[in-house]
């Protein structure tokens, strides 16, 4: 099997930030075995994990779909290494404080969201050579609203 490695970046319109997942494109047509690879979650509460088989074409949310890899395709065992450094990659934690919380605020805060995570990944998929480093470029490609 050979995959299409892409970022969904679903649209949730206004000023929030687009969610974005990396979707493994089963090559063959396949439907039954792609796969998406994210974390869900929000800022203020965390992030966890959400990886599973995942057929795009009945989701109902708006997105756009992002080749990362302009044409060329990835092997199962390429794939595997994702899903391997995806799962070694910790979820974003809780990175926004609420007003009320206690304590004077340290420093500017860094949000850590899905598009950091997911960018974390790529990079470490290129890192691991499962990813060509032009995935990279790409990735920076994709809108962020």
């Amino acid at each position: 099997m050979s995959y299409d490695i892409a970022v969904i970046s679903f649209s949730p319109g206004g000023l929030f930030k687009a969610h974005w997942a990396l979707y493994a494109i089963e090559t063959n047509g396949n439907s039954t075995e792609n796969w998406l690879i994210h974390v869900e979650g929000e800022p203020s509460s965390g992030f966890t994990h959400d990886i599973k088989k995942y057929d795009i074409a009945f989701s109902r949310r708006s997105h756009h779909v992002h080749s990362l890899l302009g044409g060329a395709h990835i092997t199962a065992s390429q794939l595997k290494g994702i899903l391997d450094v995806a799962t070694s990659i910790p979820a974003p934690g809780k990175s926004l404080r609420s007003a009320s919380s206690a304590g004077r605020p340290q420093g500017r805060v860094r949000l850590e969201n899905c598009q950091t995570w997911l960018t974390q990944v790529v990079e470490g998929s290129i890192q691991q050579n499962y990813l060509p480093p032009e995935a990279l470029t790409a990735l920076h490609q994709v809108p962020m609203n």
